[in-house]
């Protein structure tokens, strides 16, 4: 049995308590009038020993003194509600959270308030919820009888703070069956964990809300200065308005990103769109999207706001149904744009006489007595410092940042110290010379003033934080910045100075890692400091260090590691990857970027650690999906390499750039020097595994399905070193290949033998795409075999899980084989809905193989359906292909082939298609530009067959 846990009743002269709070929202079809529940609900509430303090619209809250009686009112009130019949369709929801809260007049306010009505927010009508706080402190004797309480499990809820246990109020005459909770667990995001209650903005989240449902604007912006609260209200809408996108809301900070083309991959990263080929995630992103019903925040546009207009704009144009989001100091300044300024929280009117109660009901005295709480753990609003208080959040504008940083200051001054450093350095909010007051400046000077009031090793570590692009743990902070003035173990003590002085913040997570943060307005501050610290650079190169050896870890590990924990765990630091790069090599997006009108190198970048970087992240780029974005690093750090360079640092580079700019089929040649050049370095420095991978590239770019001669000695090399290499990730690669290979020799049996083996190391460390590589194999080599309905099973499965991981490259194989084993399985219709599908597809991300592939298989639907002409134009696109590019088609595309041949022959012989004409087709279709011949294909699978 749980320990029952008293509630200390509210005594006169407290101000705190710890409270049970019942809410109790309706929900209606028809809206009756509020009033009358009011009264049921105040009558039941105070029958069973509780008080309805507050009832506003449609919610009545309510306080007891134990978790008990608020069960008790909790199952009358449902029964009442209930009682009332089918034809009443008023619904109650409610719940119960304990917590301290304080009394001001007769009004509770604090956290545990807020926590509950988010509680309540994520019921149904006729449930009642109870929290992990509350469920703990019940007493089982003190139930009502045959009442329990079960647990659901862990929810986030909407106020976007830690999961919550959230339990469910059982007893017979209550409902047990409902849908999933409202939480944001129910839907997809990734909107992160904050560490402090929202407050305010009621008004400006109306305003939000008509916009979006409305009046159907798809392009808004919130502009403020910095520090008012963008980020915040944003997060906040985008939670409160999770359940309107089928296809979700998803946040992107644009502040990390340093270039303009990563905005757009950042998009098709956190939607899991994996992508090969040459067109940019810009491109491509409006088509990915165009039948999706989500909402994409963007905030901290300032220095990206044009690509974050040109990107908004062309998802405006192609995609009816996404919504965008934006925070940015200023209108970004694109047509259909919506703008909803944001100014400091709303204050006490001036002049007005206002009591405790009315005080607490406006947002910016609100923040300050809640973050001076966390400050000063027994601080409270009183008569006698209201008016303190009042000046303070009037000198400050009500601007949220200021007024968090101000109120942590209590911990050196005093409340009329506080008054006088503030007066002092903001001057008079009536003093014309003085324009910043309310705003940006006055931000500042509270920034500086918080700044002024560190110690010297604070102000230093507050400096040197800033070289961070991101997050950052313990750890990585102790070596980048613990250097002399600091020592390494002072390091965690000054990061909770920071903490509580609100200039860096804690990131909440989901492990138990836990990651700090400086504010995006904060961290501009910093780097303003770092530029004066003569030891910037040397703090710069420990980051590196730090990343190196961080990653240099992560490659290590890699092949033996489950895919999604490595993924999990080295993703996190991709923002300070960035930064680092930006440092090393010198480009414009680094933290410190040479001073303007410089001639000579300032003492920015290393070289040598850019390049150490970019050869050990080649998994992670490669992982998350970012092929672009490591194609930009590789493109900066392979003219970079020289003759100082360790050959297996150039030796990496060389081969991913083989792999992520080459071509993905069998005998594509392109990028096969770089390949090569990396094996001759390799065999002077590598280990066996890594002469293996390169040898396995050149021989996808050499393997030809007719002659597997000139990919044998690379083959060699890898059987060689599957001797030695255990059950890891890079052995499911090179058995990848090496099946394909015996495949191509002719040798199903050990074809088929390998790729099993593969799959099998594949699923132990779910690595799902090469587990969809071995499926589009295994498909190839069954077809092959002349199965091609087991082939169209394999492909069917491995399409669902690419929709499912969003690996759009393999999806596009996928369809495209899908359609050809339909083809030959007389499955027009199935071979239809999949050309339909895939070629689109391929088209948008570029894979002129899977196009070609797809342009095939239409001529020879299109022959069959009777559209003799169309079909034969394909025929003669899709045929000059592989005689320019001197390819031959693997075993499906020969297929396909064959048998478009074989009818187009047949309607020739029987007068439907004259010799002469199909010679002009042909050559017309040899002439068509390869956007024509898609045109002219998905005009073909739009037509219906003929008879």
């Amino acid at each position: 049995m749980s320990t029952v846990i008293p509630f200390p009743r509210h005594q006169p002269g407290k101000s705190k308590d710890i409270v049970c709070f019942l809410i109790a929202d309706l929900e209606w079809a028809t809206q009756p009038g509020w009033a009358k529940h009011e009264s049921t609900i105040g009558q039941i509430v105070g029958a069973c020993g509780g008080r309805v303090f507050k009832s506003v619209a449609a919610r009545a809250y309510a306080a007891f003194a134990a978790v008990g009686p608020a069960v008790t009112a909790a199952i009358e009130l449902q029964r009442s509600f209930m009682a009332r019949g089918p034809d009443d369709d008023t619904a109650l929801r409610a719940a119960i959270h304990t917590g301290v809260a304080e009394l001001i007049g007769d009004q509770y306010s604090g956290a545990a308030l807020n926590r509950a009505a988010r509680l309540a927010a994520i019921a149904h009508g006729d449930q009642v919820l109870i929290s992990a706080a509350a469920a703990r402190m019940a007493d089982a004797a003190a139930l009502p009888a045959l009442a329990s309480i079960d647990r659901l499990g862990w929810f986030r809820l909407r106020d976007l703070l830690e999961p919550e246990a959230v339990h469910q109020l059982v007893h017979p005459d209550l409902r047990r069956d409902f849908p999933p909770l409202r939480s944001l667990d129910n839907g997809p995001h990734n909107l992160p964990l904050v560490s402090t209650i929202f407050i305010g903005r009621c008004e400006e989240l109306t305003v939000l809300d008509e916009l979006l449902h409305h009046r159907n604007r798809r392009l808004i912006t919130i502009v403020g200065p910095g520090g008012v609260g963008k980020t915040r209200l944003a997060l906040q809408c985008a939670a409160e308005n999770l359940a309107w996108f089928s296809d979700g809301v998803w946040f992107v900070d644009v502040g990390v990103l340093s270039e303009a083309g990563q905005v757009a991959e950042a998009v098709c990263t956190l939607l899991g769109f994996k992508f090969g080929g040459d067109r940019t995630a810009a491109e491509l992103l409006p088509s990915l999207l165009r039948h999706k019903h989500m909402m994409i925040v963007f905030d901290n546009c300032a220095h990206l706001a044009g690509q974050v207009g040109v990107l908004a704009t062309e998802l405006s144009r192609g995609c009816r149904d996404v919504t965008v989001l934006a925070t940015n100091r200023t209108a970004i300044g694109i047509d259909g744009e919506y703008c909803v300024p944001l100014g400091g929280h709303r204050m006490p009117a001036a002049g007005e006489e206002i009591t405790l109660a009315s005080a607490m009901g406006a947002p910016a005295v609100r923040l300050f007595v809640e973050r001076a709480r966390q400050t000063v753990s027994d601080f409270r609003l009183t008569e006698a410092n209201l008016p303190l208080v009042r000046a303070i959040c009037d000198r400050l504008g009500g601007t949220a940042l200021a007024i968090e940083l101000a109120a942590a200051r209590l911990r050196q001054l005093s409340l009329p110290e506080l008054l006088r450093d503030l007066s002092k350095t903001a001057g008079s909010p009536d003093d014309p010379s003085n324009p910043g007051v309310g705003g940006e400046r006055v931000l500042d000077r509270v920034i500086e003033e918080s700044y002024e009031g560190l110690s010297a090793d604070e102000r230093v570590a507050f400096a040197r934080l800033a070289v961070f692009g991101g997050s950052f743990t313990l750890d990585a902070a102790r070596e980048t910045i613990g250097m002399s003035p600091l020592r390494p173990a002072v390091v965690p003590d000054l990061i909770d100075s920071l903490i509580g002085r609100s200039l860096l913040t804690r990131v909440p997570g989901w492990s138990d890692e836990t990651r700090y943060r400086l504010a995006d307005t904060v961290r501009r501050h910093a780097l303003e400091r770092l530029r004066a610290d003569a030891a910037r650079h040397d703090v710069m190169d420990r980051l590196c260090g730090w990343l190196i050896r961080h990653y240099g870890e992560g490659e290590r590990i890699w092949a033996a590691s489950p895919a999604d924990e490595w993924l999990a765990r080295y993703r996190c630091d991709i923002d300070n990857l960035r930064a680092a790069l930006a440092w090393a090599f010198g480009t414009s997006g680094g933290p410190l970027p040479r001073e303007a009108g410089a001639n000579e190198d300032t003492g920015n970048g290393n070289t040598a650690a850019g390049l150490m970087l970019v050869s050990l992240t080649s998994e992670l780029w490669r992982d998350i999906g970012m092929t672009a974005e490591q194609r930009h690093w590789l493109h900066v750090a392979q003219p970079r390499i020289g003759a100082a360079t360790p050959d297996r640092v150039a030796a990496r580079i060389g081969l991913d750039m083989a792999f992520a700019i080459g071509g993905g089929a069998f005998g594509d040649k392109r990028r096969v020097g770089d390949a090569l050049d990396a094996l001759a370095r390799y065999k002077i420095a590598g280990s066996a595994e890594e002469i293996a991978l390169a040898a396995s590239r050149i021989a996808i770019c050499v393997l030809s399905p007719e002659d597997t001669s000139a990919a044998q000695p690379y083959v060699a090399l890898m059987e060689a070193a599957l001797l030695t290499i255990g059950r890891t990730r890079r052995r499911a690669w090179l058995l990848n290949v090496l099946a394909a290979m015996a495949h191509f020799t002719g040798d199903s049996r050990r074809a088929i033998a390998l790729l099993e083996e593969a799959v099998a190391i594949s699923r132990h460390f779910r690595d799902q795409v090469n587990i969809q590589i071995a499926g589009l194999n295994l498909g190839e080599f069954l077809f092959a075999q002349g199965d091609a309905e087991r082939a169209a099973t394999e492909a069917t499965a491995v399409a669902a899980s690419c929709r499912e991981t969003g690996n759009l490259l393999d999806l596009a194989f996928a369809l495209g084989n899908l359609a050809a084993y339909a083809m030959v399985l007389n499955d027009l219709a199935g071979a239809r809905a999949a050309l339909a599908e895939a070629l689109p597809l391929a088209a948008d991300i570029n894979i002129e193989f899977v196009v070609i592939s797809c342009l095939q298989t239409t001529a020879l639907l299109a022959a069959r359906a009777g559209s003799l002409q169309d079909a034969t134009r394909l025929a003669g696109h899709t045929g000059r292909f592989y005689e320019v590019n001197a390819l031959a088609r693997e075993a499906t595309e020969a297929a396909i082939y064959q048998a478009l041949c074989s009818t187009l022959d047949r309607a020739e012989a029987e007068g439907l298609l004259s010799h002469a004409e199909r010679g002009v087709l042909i050559s017309e279709g040899g002439d068509l530009k390869t956007r024509h011949a898609i045109e002219l294909a998905i005009q073909t699978l739009a037509t219906p067959a003929r008879g």
